[in-house]
This record gives structure tokens, C-alpha cells and sequence, in this order.
């Protein structure tokens, strides 16, 4: 199924490759960097990705309950995590998380793919929603990797 719709995000991460590729594939850390209107309930999930393996979310937003259901499909340590939605609200969703080395720094990109069950009408407020989502992620993910840098 191809998906309809899709966006990709970047930002800026002070820390080396490696860090940021071990610390986003162990879905536990989702906590970490949800904003609070996505409330992380439970995740049931082995901390390393590796190609087949599924994890599984209970999250809150808004008040609305999400089961979500994911499955890594490609791993390249340390430039690539892939997860593919099995279970989730959306009809089709596929986020790379990709993660390049800029000197002593990291540029990492969101990149999903995602197609709605209820067709185009609800795009904007999907949309929206998911950007306002990892704009805040991203924000975390910095502030994260600030404060677990060593002091000069």
C-alpha cells in the first residue's frame, strides 16, 4: 500500500552518531521526548532494533487511547532505524529515522510516509498534529543530548 502523505523534520543533535542511533532505537526513550499532550502509558519493547522485531506503545493523546503496534524493518547502525506501523490509527505509516555525522555532531531526519483510513478530509489536522508532535520531539531530543553532554 502506498502511502498518501508524507513529511520529513530535522534538527541538530550535540552528540556523535552513535548516541543518537542507540538512544532512538530503544523505544523506552520515547517517553523521554513526548510532548505532553502524548502521554506514553506503557511500551513493551527490547531497547535494541533489529530487523522483524516488533514493539508495542499504549499512549494518550488528547485523551484518545492508542494502541500502536510497530515493527523495525531495517536497521543500519548507526545511519538508519526504520518502523513500520502493524497496528496504529493510520491506514499506512513508515518513519526512517535517519542520522548523519556532522563533525562532533549529528543531523538527524524524520522522514514519514504515512496514508489516512478515512481519506483526505482529515489531512490537515493529521498533518498538524504529527508535525507539532516532532517539532517537539526534536526539541527534546536536543535538550536531551545538552544536558548529558560533559561540561568544557
Amino acid at each position: 500500500m502506498k502511502p498518501v502523505f508524507e513529511f520529513t523534520a530535522s534538527c541538530l543533535l550535540d552528540a556523535q552518531t552513535e548516541e543518537v542511533f542507540s538512544f532512538h532505537e530503544n523505544p523506552h526513550n520515547i517517553a523521554l521526548i513526548s510532548p505532553p499532550s502524548l502521554r506514553v502509558l506503557s511500551v513493551e519493547a527490547d531497547p535494541f532494533a533489529r530487523v522483524g522485531v516488533t514493539f508495542r506503545l499504549v499512549l494518550r493523546q488528547y485523551g484518545i487511547g492508542l494502541d500502536w503496534t510497530g515493527r523495525w524493518t531495517e536497521v543500519v547502525r548507526p545511519s538508519l532505524l526504520v518502523d513500520e506501523g502493524e497496528k496504529c490509527p493510520l491506514k499506512s505509516w513508515r518513519h526512517e529515522h535517519r542520522f548523519q555525522a556532522d563533525g562532533g555532531r549529528t543531523l538527524m531526519t524524520d522522514v514519514v510516509s504515512f496514508a489516512l483510513p478515512w481519506g483526505k478530509i482529515f489531512f490537515p489536522f493529521v498533518n498538524q498534529g504529527l508535525r507539532a508532535v516532532f517539532r517537539a520531539r526534536h526539541r527534546a531530543t536536543a535538550a536531551y543530548f545538552r544536558s548529558a553532554s560533559p561540561d568544557p
